[in-house]
Parts: structure tokens; C-alpha cells; sequence
């Protein structure tokens, strides 16, 4: 996306267009994004409760300091976008309006978000095969599902999940 307050028009002309989301989008993409974390966590508290605090802890960053250097610097803060995150994130801090959303911001998100995948999965082996396959399939169904619901609808080109992040100007 353009910065288009830089010479072309009045600050009021730069407001958030129409969100591209169809309206309840975010409430579905939210509990798919939850229900593989919720089963990572079912599988460490049953297999392995010592680990928790470190999943909480991966969750307590992808909730709070991620959504700083993402929901804060997006033009859709605030509102309900991709998932409830960008309105949650507004209740706790307020919008950066000094930093630009960047490429990096998305590839920290992502990372957190593939280790809080990836962490409980000893676990969830340790639960047997119908768990494990239950968690892949979890993970694939929200997967699908959130980019098929919010990616492929986001106009934010920084993002690497975005259709058109390939053809950006670098």
C-alpha cells in the first residue's frame, strides 16, 4: 500500500478503506487460529505440563509484543480486520504511527506462530496417532482456512501471505 498522505491528499482522504473482510471473517479466522493451540495446549498439559509456561510464553509474545511492530503499524488497526487481533491489540496500546508495517514485522509473526505450532508436537505424538492426526488435520483446516478467508483478501502487500507480495516493487 501507498503512502498516499505524502503529498496527494488530506489526512481525512487517508482513513482505512472499506475493510476488503467480509463482516464476521475475524471471528471465524480466530477460532481457527485458536484451535490448534488449544490442542498443543490439551497435549502439554496432559504429556508434559512442566513445558507450559514456555507455550504461554510464546503466546504471551505473539499476543503483545508482535502485535506492536504488526496490528500497531497497520492501516486497519483498530478494526475488525483479518482476525480479532488488530481490535484486541487497540485495547492494550496505541497506534504507531512512526514505523512502517514492514516484510520483517510479518516474518517475526509467522516464526512465533510456526513455534508455538511446532512446540507442543512431541506431545500431541505422545497422545497417539488419532490425536496427532487430529491436530494435523486441525492445523490444515485452519490453515486453509484463514488463507482462504483472510489472506487472499488482505491488501497489505508487505505481508508474505499476501497473492500479490511477489509482484511488489522491492
Amino acid at each position: 500500500m501507498a503512502d498516499c498522505c505524502d503529498t496527494c491528499c488530506s489526512q481525512a482522504e487517508c482513513a482505512p478503506e472499506a475493510s476488503p473482510w467480509t463482516p464476521g471473517t475475524a471471528y471465524i479466522t480466530t477460532a481457527l487460529f485458536a484451535a490448534p493451540g488449544l490442542l498443543g495446549m490439551w497435549a502439554l498439559l496432559r504429556k508434559a505440563p512442566l513445558r507450559l509456561p514456555v507455550f504461554a510464553a510464546l503466546w504471551v509474545a505473539i499476543t503483545t509484543a508482535v502485535r506492536k511492530i504488526v496490528c500497531c503499524r497497520c492501516e486497519y488497526y483498530g478494526t475488525e480486520c483479518s482476525t480479532l487481533m488488530g481490535k484486541w491489540t487497540a485495547m492494550l496500546f496505541e497506534k504507531d504511527e512512526e514505523h512502517p508495517l514492514t516484510a520483517e514485522a510479518f516474518y517475526v509473526d509467522f516464526a512465533l506462530i510456526g513455534a508455538s505450532i511446532l512446540f507442543p508436537l512431541p506431545q500431541v505424538r505422545k497422545m497417539g496417532g488419532r490425536y496427532l492426526a487430529l491436530y494435523l488435520l486441525v492445523l490444515l483446516a485452519s490453515s486453509a482456512g484463514m488463507r482462504q478467508l483472510a489472506c487472499s483478501k488482505c491488501p497489505i502487500d508487505v505481508c508474505f501471505n499476501n497473492p500479490g507480495f511477489k509482484n511488489r516493487k522491492r
